[in-house]
């Protein structure tokens, strides 16, 4: 039988909508560092130690400020970098990557309906075509790895879900219905038998609810009969109205999370708080942290507006000033005072959550802090160019850059003990 549980209580705020205008985001970043800071209480004093303590079988972590930690950086060159060479392969689109046990990775172009294998010297090689036959994808969305050592692969297109040897040799597949649930996405095991999907999207009609909140499902199928076991439901979304229409907001508060091998990790960006949520769906574990955060004041977000006024001009089909400054005008009656504590939450397999420090980027990120599985903060990892985390372990980082052109490379890094 479905149990639904709700995770966040009714006051907790998110808002977002989809970032517009990513390229205008990128180049505000640098004006964003020199904005001011305000305390996350408010007052600006710091919290001076770490309590932890129990709630009807909950731990609660409150760690000190962040600020404080100490910080470990990247080595400048990673360890390979698929994509950026002449003879290198084009990438369209990475949706999805994957650290294997013998210091290889897997990674999907999910565009070119590909799957790629790459060892640990950067040698490359491709599976797959698109088509709906064994083996083909239409939309492949997510690839992790299942307890007998064969890989799993997500097709959105085909709601699919087919599995590989680590070697890229194609085994089955299994359709999965989405059972009346909004764009469910296979991101990994949760424990034992059990198939945790987490929220990517999610769509609504204006009006259809009173509440401005938005949910998505957590959702458990157990492996060999894709059956739902169970589902939680958390926040993703507070939309923000004007004349019965979604305001779009640059600079929006949203939920964010992941599956670890003992079951979810969640939280939203407009405060320091996430939570590790069990297979039953009821949290185990929340950390709470003290971090400053950014002003959005007339200053920076007249930045913003001219650099976005700048990148529409020099669009291939630019939209009519009168339209664009309408666009402006509701983005700014919809933007927060203060910008987000994080932009995205990436858990490792074993629970450890790294957390990408904000930035207007929707997906990339320099610095991260890193938090163990008991909601203890440990320390920041600095990268030498902002990436985007496809999977994170002990020792490695695989990840996603961009140059100046947006061509994408897939990249691995080694990661200091």
């Amino acid at each position: 039988m479905l149990r639904t549980h709700y995770l966040t209580d009714a006051q907790q705020k998110c808002r977002s909508v989809r970032p517009q205008l990513e390229m205008a985001h990128r180049k505000l970043l640098v004006l964003l560092a020199s904005g001011a800071f305000l305390g996350c209480d408010g007052s600006g004093a710091p919290v001076e130690d770490v309590v932890s303590r129990d709630s009807a079988g909950v731990t609660i972590v409150v760690n000190a400020d962040v600020a404080e930690l100490p910080v470990r950086e990247v080595p400048e060159s990673p360890t390979f970098r698929v994509g950026w060479a002449p003879e290198d392969p084009p990438l369209e689109s990475i949706s999805s990557g994957l650290l294997l046990p013998d210091g290889s990775a897997a990674f999907l172009d999910g565009q070119g309906a590909l799957l790629y294998l790459v060892d640990s010297t950067g040698t490359v090689e491709r599976f797959g075509r698109r088509g709906e036959g064994p083996g083909e994808f239409a939309r492949p969305a997510s690839v992790f790895p299942l307890s007998d050592a064969t890989l799993a692969v997500w097709d959105g297109g085909l709601n699919r879900l087919s599995r590989f040897t680590e070697d890229g040799e194609f085994l089955k597949s299994d359709l999965i219905s989405e059972g009346g649930l909004l764009s469910v996405e296979p991101r990994g095991v949760v424990g034992g038998h059990s198939l945790g999907l987490v929220p990517t999207s999610i769509s609504f009609l204006a009006g259809q609810t009173e509440s401005r909140w938005y949910g998505g499902p957590l959702v458990l199928r157990d492996l060999e009969t894709l059956e739902p076991d169970s589902i939680g439901q958390v926040n993703l979304v507070l939309v923000e109205m004007e004349d019965g229409r979604p305001i779009a907001n640059p600079f929006s508060y949203f939920g964010s999370g992941g599956v670890f091998d003992g079951g979810f990790v969640w939280g939203t960006n407009d405060r320091p708080e996430i939570r590790w949520i069990g297979p039953d769906g009821s949290p185990d574990v929340v950390a709470h942290w003290t971090q400053q955060r950014l002003e959005l004041d007339d200053q920076v977000w007249g930045q913003y507006a001219d650099i976005a006024r700048s990148q529409n001009a020099s669009a291939f089909q630019p939209t009519p000033d009168d339209a664009f400054e309408e666009t402006l005008r509701r983005q700014r009656s919809a933007a927060p005072a203060q910008l987000p504590y994080f932009r995205q939450i990436h858990p490792t397999r074993d629970g450890v959550v790294w957390v990408s420090e904000y930035g207007l980027s929707p997906q990339y990120a320099s610095r991260f802090l890193v938090i163990s599985p008991e909601g203890r903060t440990s320390h920041w990892v600095t990268f030498p160019r902002p990436i985007r985390l496809l999977d994170v372990s002990s020792e490695r980082v695989l990840g996603i850059e961009m140059d100046d052109y947006e061509v994408q490379s897939v990249v691995m890094y080694p990661i200091a003990q």
